[in-house]
């Protein structure tokens, strides 16, 4: 007998004739919806099929959506004990009634039911509870479930695994078993699986951070094949899941972007959310991806929620895709509803915003307010991202938040990991926010943890605390101890970075820097030019004996030329050399040579102190004074008063007449004497007169500061500053 009936009330019927009549002949039900029919009888029916691609079935959960059977005509072969089963388990409000079905009928369970089983204890409530009781049910109930999964996961369907291995993932008590067993199971089974099976699997096993290659390869291989039959849903999920799991594959990304870039128009914003995350995430540089998804985001602007439109923005911002219309519509979307967003959420927003450099002042203050209003919400990265995007982006601005934020940081330091600490830190530093209390307990923390930092920890956190100006005698002699036990595990950047460190905090500490040379100088070989440039100029600043180590270099400058130096490493690798009086005619030459020709890259300090460190060194270089004289005085204005007084004075020692150069600097000094230290008067003094460079205005305007301030002047500067007068026969007899 064949009946055509409605597919809610051919589920009630089913049931009924499996209860009463189990003597009945056989019924064939032939559902008037088909798209409809799985949803009302999955949990309620055996199938006669066991071939998935002949079903065609599509699982749709992590909401437990149900079975979507398009276009089909089940054979409904009813089972009592377990349609009863899982209708019961449906219907159960408790996970204590969930464990006494488990518990009466485990042992009869067939894939579906082990499948419900599952879904349902996910569903009514997370794994521990904080009742021992439950807990120990729940965790024994799981287990029962996860033994039966592991014995008949071969004849399973596919459906019931990848609904079995998402349950497991979503409470965190699936095992490496489990994983092994689906994973193989899903692989062998891959063409015959709906494009939905396999993103939910793929899922899963990237939320449970499982690494299978086998099942990713042959999804890849799916995915490549069948990327037209994937919903916008199951692309951006399983591309999700590719790059969560590490595996970015460029042929899988490459099907996915050509799929997107055909029908982005047809994507919901969520699945433009997670196709942006995915290819953010992997690394995967596409700019006609990212610009087809702003277009259509832009479009779709109020169907975001607001996780999605913060993995939207936080997408792009790591991306490094400037999307400034998109970026204005999130923005205005947050600031017109903002209490749709948490303070995490906003946390997270204004993070994004600080990232990719896009000001939004409104954004800022209405997120300010969620965040004062509940800063203890807020977890300890978020704390960090949001100190970053009010430190980087909004300046002075909103002081009050960031004051919340310190206090915030301040009451929980022990929950802060080390990279949040000194990332949190560094933000205050580049703020110039006066918060010595906050670098005292995190400084107390740092020298708690010290021997259980990591090299890049170790680097990382001298270099904050030397940049912030803060006396924090402790905390450097906990590191330096750490970095002298552990110099051999060092890279070649992070012993740059610590040289530099202990180099800028002005104390001594003899065995870090000992430490420091013998590694720098067995992996030079190894350092990139900034590397060498910082380690030389470090060394060179606390007046130690490094001989050795500025030989090496040499010979490894030498040997590697100069070439790939940018114009920074130049100057400070130059200046080091001279600094440290070490003569090495090979690097002078080389320098001078390339920086020649490339001395419009280089900002005002940058030509300072090349000026200097060839004046100092007494290296002749015609050919680089006279670009850098053409050069100074064309850009005369961007110089500070002491990199003025020094440029002068180098060229007065190195004997290159530059007058057009001595004349914008000299009225530079004019205008910015009382700006100028004594020393850069001194220095700005001296040159004019060496240089027989004849400037009455700027002479009577270091006189005039002379008088002012004499007494911040020593015996030596007086005496130089008196010469430089009576040798350019200015002065008055009331300065005499």
């Amino acid at each position: 007998m064949t009946y055509a009936l409605r597919p809610r009330l051919c589920a009630h019927v089913i049931w009924h004739v499996s209860k009463h009549a189990p003597q009945w002949p056989r019924i064939t039900w032939v559902a008037s919806s088909p798209s409809r029919f799985c949803d009302a009888v999955s949990s309620q029916t055996r199938y006669t099929s066991t071939d998935d691609a002949s079903r065609n079935c599509e699982y749709t959960s992590p909401e437990y959506q149900g079975w979507q059977v398009p276009g089909w005509s089940p054979a409904v072969d009813p089972a009592p004990r377990e349609i009863i089963w899982n209708k019961s388990m449906m219907d159960a409000k408790s996970r204590w009634k969930l464990i006494e079905i488990i518990r009466a009928h485990h042992t009869d369970f067939n894939d579906i039911n082990v499948a419900t089983a599952l879904s349902r204890m996910a569903k009514l409530g997370p794994p521990l509870q904080s009742n021992p009781r439950l807990d120990s049910k729940v965790l024994q109930a799981v287990e029962v479930l996860r033994k039966k999964l592991q014995r008949r996961a071969p004849s399973y369907s596919s459906q019931a695994l990848a609904n079995s291995v998402h349950a497991l993932t979503y409470m965190r008590l699936g095992k490496d078993a489990d994983y092994d067993v689906v994973g193989a199971e899903v692989a062998l089974r891959a063409p015959q699986i709906t494009p939905q099976g396999l993103s939910v699997t793929v899922r899963a096993f990237a939320s449970a951070r499982r690494a299978c290659p086998p099942l990713f390869e042959a999804v890849g291989t799916e995915v490549q094949q069948r990327a037209r039959d994937f919903s916008d849903l199951s692309l951006g999920h399983t591309a999700l899941a590719f790059a969560e799991a590490g595996h970015s594959h460029p042929a899988v990304f490459a099907a996915v972007e050509k799929e997107v870039l055909r029908r982005s128009g047809d994507f919901r914003a969520c699945s433009l959310a997670d196709v942006a995350a995915a290819f953010a995430k992997a690394k995967h540089a596409s700019p006609p991806l990212f610009q087809a998804v702003a277009r259509a985001s832009l479009r779709r602007v109020h169907e975001l929620d607001p996780a999605a439109a913060v993995k939207m923005v936080v997408s792009f911002a790591r991306a490094g895709h400037a999307a400034p219309e998109l970026f204005r519509a999130v923005a205005a979307f947050a600031t017109h509803t903002p209490y749709s967003f948490s303070a995490r959420r906003m946390c997270q927003l204004v993070w994004a915003f600080s990232l990719a450099k896009h000001p939004a002042p409104e954004l800022m203050t209405v997120a300010g307010v969620q965040i004062l209003a509940t800063p203890y919400s807020i977890s300890d990265r978020e704390l960090v991202q949001a100190l970053c995007a009010y430190c980087r982006l909004d300046e002075h601005q909103h002081p009050e938040v960031v004051d919340a934020l310190v206090r915030e940081m301040q009451a929980r330091p022990g929950d802060l990991d080390v990279d949040g600490m000194t990332i949190a830190l560094a933000a205050l530093t580049q703020r110039s926010h006066h918060a010595p209390q906050v670098f005292e307990v995190m400084g107390a923390k740092l020298a708690e943890r010290a021997e259980t930092l990591e090299p890049r920890q170790l680097a990382s956190a001298a270099r904050v605390y030397a940049r912030s100006g803060v006396k924090s005698p402790e905390v450097f002699r906990a590191l330096g101890r750490q970095v002298v036990r552990t110099a051999e595990e060092f890279a070649p950047r992070e012993l740059a970075v610590a040289a530099w460190a202990f180099a800028i905090s002005g104390n001594d500490y003899e065995e870090v820097f000992t430490s420091i040379q013998e590694q720098a100088l067995a992996k030079l070989s190894q350092f990139n030019s900034q590397g060498v440039a910082n380690t030389l100029w470090a060394f060179a600043r606390t007046s130690r004996d490094a001989q050795p180590l500025f030989e090496a270099a040499a010979c490894e400058i030498s040997r590697r030329g100069v070439g790939q130096f940018n114009a920074q490493d130049l100057a400070v690798t130059a200046r080091a050399f001279a600094t440290a009086e070490h003569a090495s005619p090979p690097v002078f030459e080389a320098i001078a040579h390339e920086a020649a020709h490339r001395l419009a890259e280089f900002e005002a300090q940058g030509l300072a102190s090349l000026a200097w460190a060839f004046a100092s060194s007494g290296h002749p270089a015609p050919e680089l004074f006279r670009a850098l004289s053409e050069q100074a005085a064309q850009r005369a204005i961007e110089f500070s008063p002491e990199g003025a007084a020094t440029t002068m004075w180098a060229f007065a020692r190195s004997g290159h007449p530059a007058p057009q150069l001595f004349d914008a600097f000299a009225a530079q000094v004019r205008a910015r004497a009382r700006d100028m230290s004594a020393q850069s008067l001194v220095h700005a003094a001296w040159a004019c007169a060496t240089s027989q460079h004849e400037s009455k205005a700027m002479f009577a305007a270091v006189e005039a500061e002379v008088l002012r301030r004499g007494v911040h002047f020593d015996a030596h500067s007086l005496a130089s500053v008196m010469w430089a007068l009576a040798a350019a026969e200015q002065g008055t007899p009331a300065t005499y």
